[in-house]
């Protein structure tokens, strides 16, 4: 069973300033938050790596187990001690480090991960959440004594140094600890049950961040990835947590492909985009918040004859899809084979030959990020039929990205081309997403 925390020596990082909330806090914590065998100790003075070193050698020569290390810019509620050595979940690590957000704004948690790939990604947090991490911050952290122990080894603890920033290297000194304890072999969590607050002109915590995440649309954008994930994973038969690890390399997962492959026909690029890796990077892409953005204003079209061009994963068609008559054109393959089973028999899906054939019969077409990806020999086609396909007076809704080359060596910069043909059409840009018909 994992052992609980033992006698713990609280220690803080002073520093030159601190703020009225902070002594408060630490008034509690020293009266109501150590229990018998705890000890507390404080550095002042010193640079953010030599404090914590510091306190490690006071924990050292004492008779603790454990360290809670503070620094003097957080706010802590008065059963803070106790809620972070109680949490029995906690147990299970060797380091365990409360829920706090960054100082300044915006706001965002201190909580780090890594892919399959080994890439640090930090992440969003909802609800109380106890898991391992790949990476502590020492804002408000709880180390067993055996971590210091055996990174030490046979060194001189008075000159070893635990925290440090590595030459030639942007990394913190809480990274490089956290590193070093993985390597040894110490397991590393972070729980969002016990939470901090972070002292700037305002006191700044887990309100304030579950707010800015709702304000900011990254509550929705979370809860978009997590519907997607479990889309794309019932489709390829993978985990949701593969799926979401190959989600998070985004543009990785086709240019590598796109180079290897090297196509210069336009059948060689219909062969590409019918690859199911493309599936992991439009995931990524309709879970940004530019897309969201982009796309949220299609709720308010209604009574609509719609064409939605390029559908991807169908997210366009779906917002479309309660309220308008909607066709879908998408090649064969596994996109549209996607689209069928994510839309369900809410949109028409167009033969792959007969975008020819539409004259007159849209008063909404939609394409997102669409126009880029057509082979040179189709563009001014497929650029006609769409043309064709309009009703006059009807809105093109598009958004296009004829660069970033480097990042998607298979977008064809068409935007000279793509102003052309609206001109020779009497097509007319309103805004920045929409172009009419005259």
């Amino acid at each position: 069973m994992p052992k609980d925390w033992g006698r713990i020596m609280l220690g803080v990082r002073l520093e030159k300033m601190v703020e009225a909330p902070f002594m408060r806090s630490w008034s509690n914590l020293l009266t109501s938050g150590l229990r018998s065998g705890d000890h507390w100790e404080m550095t002042e003075g010193l640079p953010a790596h030599s404090a914590s070193n510091a306190l490690v050698r006071q924990l050292l020569n004492s008779d603790c187990d454990s360290l809670l290390m503070v620094d003097s810019d957080g706010d802590f509620e008065k059963d803070f001690i106790h809620k972070m050595r109680d949490h029995e979940p906690g147990f299970a690590f060797d380091v365990l480090q409360a829920f706090y957000i960054r100082r300044g704004w915006p706001p965002q948690a201190i909580w780090f991960k890594r892919d399959e790939a080994g890439t640090l990604h930090n992440c969003l947090i909802f609800g109380d959440i106890t898991e391992e991490v790949a990476m502590v911050g020492t804002h408000c952290v709880l180390i067993r004594r055996e971590v210091f122990e055996k990174m030490l080894g046979d060194n001189d603890k008075e000159t070893y140094h635990w925290f440090y920033y590595p030459r030639h290297q942007q990394m913190t000194e809480d990274a490089a600890f956290s590193f070093d304890a993985i390597d040894a072999g110490f397991k590393l969590g972070a729980t969002s049950h016990v939470r901090v607050n972070h002292l700037s002109h305002l006191s700044v915590g887990w309100d304030t961040y579950q707010e800015y995440l709702q304000t900011s649309g990254q509550a929705e954008q979370l809860e978009r990835f997590d519907t997607l994930t479990k889309l794309v994973s019932d489709f390829t038969g993978e985990t949701p947590e593969t799926v979401m690890q190959k989600t998070m390399h985004g543009n990785k997962n086709v240019k590598k492909i796109w180079e290897d492959m090297n196509p210069t026909t336009a059948d060689e690029v219909v062969a590409f985009y019918n690859r199911p890796e493309y599936l992991y990077d439009l995931l990524h892409w309709n879970c940004t918040l530019d897309y969201l953005k982009i796309t949220s204003p299609l709720e308010a079209y209604k009574n609509k004859t719609a064409l939605v061009v390029g559908a991807g994963l169908g997210s366009e068609a779906a917002l479309l899809a309660g309220n308008n008559k909607v066709d879908v054109f998408e090649l064969p393959g596994v996109l549209r084979d996607f689209c069928k089973t994510r839309l369900n028999g809410s949109v028409n899906y167009l033969n792959h030959s007969s975008l020819t054939e539409l004259d007159g019969k849209y008063d909404l077409i939609v394409a997102v990020d669409v126009f880029e990806h057509f082979h040179p020999d189709q563009f001014d086609g497929i650029m006609s039929a769409i043309n064709r396909a309009l009703l006059p007076g009807a809105e093109l809704y598009a958004h296009n990205n004829f660069g970033q080359q480097d990042l998607y060596p298979m977008h064809y910069d068409y935007k000279e081309r793509f102003s052309a043909w609206a001109n020779e059409n009497s097509i007319k840009q309103t805004s920045d997403l929409i172009w009419i018909k005259e």
